[in-house]
């Protein structure tokens, strides 16, 4: 890998935890969970959020095109191109389940992966640089602790559509944050090329394990 690719990596991973804390409550699409949530479920296919906030379906697709899919062997996702063109991040367990967490398959070498983005129209695949998995060595413990996440490097860079942007600034409680993920299940259209989006706010920080801003409660559905 270049100097210059791990620099990019090692950028985004020092603002993980942090980063990554807002980018959870956007991961695992394809197994969404109610537990928690405040108030009612105001999730919305992204056509029908567009409209209600006053964009084209074709602008709000543009504006979260990095909201996209991972696949590994055993393993999908959401998943987000951040930062650049080439540097995708997700929840750790999807390419590394622990034994302690639900639907354990154990350990694997991931010898391939795709990142999938979409125009609601169709897709595109890019290569995941497989070699390039930065993540901590720590042990997982749950889906909620502040080692869930990993990033990566793309063979090629996305074309298609812009990168989230690092943060300029730590977070804070009632802040408002954007919910943008793949279809989910048990939510209509059950479409790999849909995205589903909600208004929310963060509602707390957390210090997990003393470190100070590892973790964010919020009230997105």
């Amino acid at each position: 890998m270049s100097q210059l690719s791990m620099e990019s990596l090692s950028i985004v991973a020092r603002q993980l935890p942090q980063l990554f804390a807002i980018i959870l409550v956007l991961i695992l699409g394809s197994s969404h969970a109610k537990a928690g949530a405040i108030g009612g479920d105001n999730r919305h296919p992204i056509d029908q959020y567009a409209l209600s906030h006053s964009m084209s379906p074709d602008e709000a697709r543009k504006k979260f095109g990095a909201s996209g899919r991972i696949m590994c062997p055993f393993g999908e996702a959401s998943a987000f191109l951040i930062f650049k063109s080439n540097i995708v991040v997700t929840a750790r367990h999807v390419l590394f389940p622990e034994a302690s967490m639900g639907g354990y398959a154990g350990q694997m070498s991931i010898t391939r992966c795709g990142f999938e983005v979409s125009d609601g129209k169709g897709s595109k695949w890019h290569k995941v640089d497989v070699r390039s998995f930065l993540y901590p060595d720590a042990k997982q413990r749950s889906l909620t602790d502040r080692f869930d996440w990993v990033v990566m490097r793309l063979s090629e860079p996305v074309t298609e559509f812009e990168p989230y942007h690092m943060p300029s600034k730590p977070v804070s409680a009632g802040d408002k944050i954007i919910m943008a993920t793949i279809r989910q299940d048990n939510f209509l259209p059950d479409d790999w090329n849909e995205r589903i989006l909600s208004d929310c706010r963060i509602r707390a920080i957390d210090n997990i394990d003393g470190v100070a801003a590892s973790g964010i409660r919020t009230d997105c559905s």
